[in-house]
C-alpha cells in the first residue's frame, strides 16, 4: 500500500470555513478504519484495473512540472476534466459504495453514477472550474487522505498562468471563501457552490479526494433502456447510403467526397478542443508497438489527432487534416503539419514506421481507403513497419454502440463552445437542449472481420505480420517489402 499514505489514526479534523459559504455543508466525518479499507481497495484496483482506462496517470511533461496535472481513478462513468465521456471504466468498488451508503447518501436520492478519485501529490493543484450542468446537485466530496483546501472565488481565472498559480490558489488576501477539510470529511456542495468557480489549492502534502456524481441523463437513459444485449447501445448511430462511386481513377480518388468534407473534416475542426479533452490515454497495443521500435526511430503518425502518440522516445512527425487539431499539437510542442492522407507531403522510403490510428474508417470509398494505405506504404522504408487501426463492425462488451450497416453517421455531443475557427464549422449540428449540447455526426465505415486484411492484401508492397481485435477495433501490423 505504499502508493497511498494512510490516514492518521486520529479523529477527523473539523473543516475551517472563511467567509460566507452556506452552500458547502459538512455532512459527516468518517472513521479512520473505513478510510483504510477504501484506500487499500483503491491501491489494489490501481495495480490491476479491469479496464486500463480506469486509471489515468499523466505524463511527466511541462504541465506536471507546473503542478497542475494529477493522477485519477474513475468508476461507474468516466468523468475527467469535468466532462463525461464514453470511455469504459470499472464499476464502483464495494468499499466506496459502503462509504457512500453509510456517510454520504441522501435519503430518497439515487446512488452515485460515478466516482472520481484524484491523487494530488506534493504541490499539485487543480485549475478553477465549475461543476458541469450534467451533474445533479448536490455533489459530494470526501477527503480520503491529507488536508484539502478548496478556494471559492468568482474572479479565479479558468486557466491561471503557472507564474501566478500560487497567488490564485492559496487562501489569503483577496480570496474571501476557503474550505479546509481534513481526512474523513464529507462535504456537500449545493447548487450555489457547484456553480461558483472553485479550485484545489497547492499543498506540500499528498491528498486523495473522492467526488461522487449523479448524472440524471445517464440514469434516466439506463432506466428507460430495454434489457437485453441488443438494446445496450446508444441507438443513435444513423445508417447512411452513399452515392455510387464515379470511378477509381486518380482524379476520383483525390477529390474529397462531400460526406467526408462535412461529416469528417468540418466536424473535427468544430469539435477539436472538446475532442482533445477526451483523448488523453494511449491505447496499450499502440504504446507497445512504439516501445518495440529501436530508440529514436523516425516515425510518422498520419492522422495524429491531438498528438497523444507523439512520444519523446522516437523522432516523430505528425500530420492531420484538421487545422484545429494541428494547432493543439503545435501548442504542445510537437512536430506536425496539415496534410491529406491521399497525398502525403513526405519523401518515399523515409520512415522506420508509420501509424494510422482510427483514420481508415473515415474514408468513404474503397479506392480512397486503399490509397491511404498505399501512401503509408510509400513513405515507409523497406523493412519498416506500418500499424493500422480501424473501427470494427463487431463491437465488444465495453462499447455502447451498435452499427446497423457498414456506413454510418456516429453522433458527437459537443457540450462546449470551443470552436477556434468558425469558418470551418460543420453546418449540420442540431441542438439537444436536454443534454446541453450540439449534436454533430461523424461519417464512419466500420470494418467486418476479414475486411481490413483483404484491403491490405491489395497493396503489394505490404506483408501482414499480425492481426488483432482490440477494444472494438481491428488492428494490423504490416512490414514494408
Amino acid at each position: 500500500l505504499s502508493l497511498f499514505q494512510m490516514a492518521e489514526e486520529s479523529a477527523p479534523s473539523v473543516p475551517q470555513v472563511n467567509g460566507v459559504l452556506e452552500d458547502v455543508i459538512v455532512v459527516s466525518n468518517i472513521a479512520p478504519t473505513l478510510l483504510h479499507e477504501v484506500l487499500a481497495e483503491l491501491a489494489s484496483i490501481r495495480a490491476a484495473p479491469t479496464h486500463p482506462t480506469t486509471w489515468h496517470e499523466p505524463k511527466h511533461d511541462r504541465q506536471w512540472e507546473r503542478g497542475r496535472t494529477h493522477a485519477s481513478l474513475c468508476f461507474g462513468v468516466c468523468v475527467r476534466d469535468h466532462h463525461v465521456s464514453n470511455t469504459a471504466v470499472d464499476p464502483l468498488p464495494a468499499s466506496l459504495l459502503k462509504l457512500f451508503t453509510t456517510h454520504v447518501a441522501v435519503e430518497g436520492a439515487p446512488g452515485p453514477d460515478a466516482c472520481l478519485v484524484e491523487f494530488f501529490e506534493d504541490s499539485c493543484w487543480s485549475p478553477p472550474h465549475k461543476q458541469g450542468a450534467q451533474f445533479a446537485r448536490p455533489v459530494h466530496i470526501v477527503v480520503l487522505e491529507g488536508t484539502l483546501t478548496l478556494v471559492f472565488a468568482p474572479h479565479l481565472n479558468a486557466t491561471p498562468a503557472a507564474a501566478s498559480a500560487d497567488e490564485q490558489l492559496h487562501p489569503g488576501a483577496g480570496i474571501p471563501d476557503t474550505v479546509v477539510a481534513g481526512p474523513g470529511t464529507v462535504l456537500r456542495l449545493g447548487a450555489t457552490a457547484c456553480d461558483s468557480r472553485h479550485a484545489v489549492a497547492r499543498d506540500a502534502t499528498r491528498r486523495v479526494v473522492a467526488t461522487f456524481y449523479n448524472i440524471p441523463a445517464r440514469s434516466a437513459a439506463a432506466a428507460a433502456r430495454p434489457k437485453g444485449r441488443q438494446h445496450q447501445s446508444r441507438a443513435q448511430v444513423v445508417p447512411v447510403t452513399l452515392p455510387e462511386a464515379t470511378g477509381a481513377g486518380e482524379e476520383s480518388v483525390l477529390a474529397t467526397p462531400a460526406i467526408e468534407r462535412e461529416h469528417v473534416h468540418h466536424v473535427y475542426d468544430t469539435i477539436a478542443a472538446h475532442w482533445h479533452h477526451t483523448r488523453h490515454t494511449p491505447w496499450p497495443r499502440v504504446d507497445a508497438f512504439l516501445a518495440s521500435l529501436p530508440p529514436l526511430s523516425l516515425v510518422a503518425d498520419v492522422g495524429c489527432g491531438n498528438g497523444k502518440y507523439l512520444s519523446r522516445r522516437h523522432v516523430m512527425v505528425g500530420c492531420d487534416r484538421s487545422i484545429n487539431l494541428i494547432d493543439i499539437c503545435r501548442g504542445n510542442g510537437h512536430e506536425v503539419l496539415a496534410a491529406d492522407n491521399m497525398t502525403l507531403p513526405f519523401r518515399s522510403n523515409v520512415f522506420d514506421a508509420s501509424l494510422s490510428i482510427a483514420v481508415l474508417h473515415h474514408f468513404s470509398t474503397p479506392a480512397r481507403r486503399r490509397r491511404a494505405i498505399e501512401e503509408l506504404a510509400r513513405i515507409t522504408r523497406p523493412g519498416g513497419r506500418v500499424l493500422l487501426y480501424a473501427w470494427a463492425a463487431e463491437q465488444g462488451a465495453e462499447s455502447r454502440r451498435a452499427f446497423p450497416t457498414a456506413d454510418v453517421l456516429v453522433p458527437w455531443h459537443h457540450a462546449a463552445a470551443l470552436e477556434a475557427r468558425p469558418d470551418v464549422r460543420a453546418q449540420h449540428g442540431v441542438r439537444d437542449e436536454e443534454k446541453h449540447a450540439t449534436v454533430y455526426r461523424r461519417y464512419c465505415h466500420v470494418y467486418a472481420e476479414g475486411e481490413l486484411p483483404a484491403l491490405v492484401a491489395t497493396v503489394p508492397s505490404l506483408a501482414i505480420e499480425e492481426t488483432h481485435y482490440d477494444t472494438s477495433n481491428w488492428s494490423i501490423v504490416c512490414r514494408k517489402l
